[in-house]
Parts: C-alpha cells; structure tokens; sequence
C-alpha cells in the first residue's frame, strides 16, 4: 500500500486529467412541468440550486472544488435521488411513480458511490424483517421491555452489517485510487481507521492533486490532532464548565487519580443512554481502585443535559460549552461518533481510546488492578 501511495504522488499530475465543470442532464418519466432542486449534505458549506423541468427534462451545470454527496428532490413530491457530484457528465433517469430510484451514467466517482448506496438498498431488500412492522411493535406499549431491547439489536445489528460492508468497500477504493476526489471524502469519513502514517501519506498526494478541495484542508488539519492525541503522548488539557457554571480544568482531575476516563457523551444520543448504566457499575468497582470519569457533553441544551445525568444517576464530573458537535473538545480531539473514550493516567499520558464497551472492564481491570 506504501509503495503505492508513494508511487501515486510522484506521477501525480500524469494521472490527473482536470474536467472544466459539470453536466447533469435528468429525465422524470411522469412528470412534464416542475422544479427540481440540487443540494449538498453539508451542514458547515450549504449549497442549493433549482431549475425548471420542461418536457421531463432538466439540466445542471456548474463546478465543484469540492466532489461530495449531493441529493435531487422535486419540489412538492417525497424522496430524494442521492448521489456523489464530481466533475463530468452526468445522466440520470427516474419516474415520478418511484423517485427512490433512478438509472444513473457518469464518472467514476459519482458510480462508485452509488455502489456504497447499493450495499443498503440490497441488504434490506433481503432482510427477512419488516422495518415498519418493527417500528410499529417498538411503539406498541404492550410490547416488553425485552422485546424492545431485541429489536433494537435487530435494528443496530443490521446497520453495522451494512457499515462494515461499505467501510470495506471504501477503504479498498482509497487504496487503489489515491489521488481520487472520493478517496478525500472517504478519508474523512473513516479518517479514525488508518494510521498515522498512512494518513500522511494520502494527505500528502492529495494536497497535490486537490488543494483547493475542503475534505483535504480539512485533513490537514485532523491529521496532526490524530496524531497528538495517539497512545503515547499527554493528553491536551482542557477547561470547560459543569453544571453549576463553575470552570473545570481537566489536568486537575487527572493529577489526582491513577486513571481518568474522559467519557464523550450526550443526553440526545441512544447508545449513550444504553451504555450509562453499564458504565455507573464500572465506576462503582473501580472508582476505590483509581478511577475517575470526566464526562464532555455534546449537548446544547442545559435542561436536557442536567435531566440526563441526574436521571442515569451519572455521579463524576460534568462538563460541555453546550456547543453540541462544535463542542471545543470534541474538535480538540477529532470526536466523530459517539460514545467515545480516551483513558488518560496522573502523568496526562494517553493509556488508551476508543475502547470497546465490552472491552473497557477488563481494559480498568489490567490498569487498576
């Protein structure tokens, strides 16, 4: 994979053949007047464009710096046609009888993705489930509080199935295609499952073919926070207010305690929930042997981060800037999904991250004991 990536950044500009803009050109079976609109997914570069359908017919152009997801939908009518906007000319075809689905022509990148989009749609079209008859049962009060818990690990079990798939998928494509506008998004999109030095290696190619693209600059930036938060160094110190508007600093907690669990977390997130009361019974085991917790809320919310805590009886230090995702610490230190973990010892050295929940008892057990 080295010998590749390297390979890839000496012949960069060889192998890169810039297209001036993109060309989408849909067809609506059904449908002979309306207006169609293109968005991004993004929530921080929003962008969105509308233009009239005439005879079924319907033509986007324009460039993007930045190749990323972006969806159709038709203004007045559900559902939505999903796919990866790059450079080139790009054909789709669908009906307003089934706007789910379309036919769709254009360069690799935008192909590949719909193959990541497949995976989904193949895998529940198989499932011997019924996703609404689940739903209903769930809502159902007369449904047990076991039966519940089943069908939520019926419903997480086949979503990771489909994740893993996809991240298999996604990875083998960065690895193949380098210098690729989609392998930047799939790197920020997985950026936690490569290394440090992998990481380097792609960004370095990728700032060369794609300086201009924001996966990349963003990139830039996480790579050397990754890279100053792995096992190893000392943790970067943070100050942020609990409950009660008092400032916390963490290296005061951490100095005082063999090890600290910085527990990332919030009222809205239902894994979170779950894992809380597994999590008060490891603190209560281990709370006497060394262990602290300080949790950072992702919330924004006061009334709903104070009600979570007092409700799963949550007993260790709080603390957040009620800044939801953009919450500082979290960008300190590149959370990107949560529940998330970092274990730091009294010297601030980072012992362990993003362990496990079915690992961290025993994970306490070899540090404490």
């Amino acid at each position: 994979m080295k010998k590749m990536l390297f390979a890839a950044t000496i012949t960069l500009m060889a192998a890169c053949t810039p297209i001036d803009g993109y060309v989408i050109k849909g067809t609506i079976d059904g449908l002979k007047t309306g207006v169609v609109v293109l968005r991004n997914f993004s929530h921080d570069n929003p962008i969105a464009e509308t233009t009239d359908i005439k005879n079924g017919k319907f033509v986007f152009t324009g460039k993007v710096t930045t190749p990323e997801p972006y969806y159709l939908n038709i203004e007045g009518q559900e559902g939505r046609l999903n796919f990866f906007l790059d450079n080139g000319e790009i054909t789709l075809r669908t009906s307003i009888d089934s706007p789910y689905k379309m036919t769709l022509h254009g360069p690799a990148t935008t192909l590949f993705a719909k193959s990541i989009d497949d995976v989904e749609r193949t895998f529940y079209d198989a499932w011997p489930y019924d996703n609404q008859a689940l739903v209903t049962e769930f809502q159902d009060a007369a449904t047990s509080p076991e039966r519940k818990s089943e069908i939520i690990r019926i419903v997480e079990d086949a979503e990771e199935h489909v994740a893993d798939v996809q991240k298999k998928m996604s990875l083998e494509y960065a690895e193949s295609h380098p210098i690729s506008p989609y392998t930047a998004y799939i790197l920020h999109q997985y950026i936690e499952n490569l290394s440090i030095e992998e990481l380097e290696i792609y960004l370095s190619a990728l700032q060369q073919a794609h300086p201009d693209n924001r996966f990349v600059q963003d990139l830039a930036v996480v790579v050397p926070t990754i890279k100053a938060t792995t096992e190893g160094q000392i943790a970067p110190d943070f100050t942020q207010h609990n409950p009660d508007g008092q400032p916390l600093t963490f290296s005061t907690i951490y100095t005082k305690n063999k090890l600290t669990m910085i527990d990332f977390w919030a009222s809205w997130c239902g894994p979170c929930r779950r894992f809380n009361p597994i999590l008060v019974a490891l603190y209560k085991k281990y709370h006497s042997k060394g262990l602290e917790i300080v949790a950072v809320s992702l919330d924004n919310k006061p009334d709903n981060w104070t009600t979570a805590i007092a409700k799963d009886n949550l007993t260790w230090y709080h603390v957040s800037d009620l800044n939801g995702w953009n919450n500082a610490v979290v960008k300190q230190y590149n959370i990107r999904y949560i529940p998330q973990n970092i274990f730091v010892n009294a010297a601030g050295e980072i012992m362990g991250k993003r362990i496990a929940e079915t690992d961290i008892d025993a994970f306490l057990a070899s540090q404490l004991n």
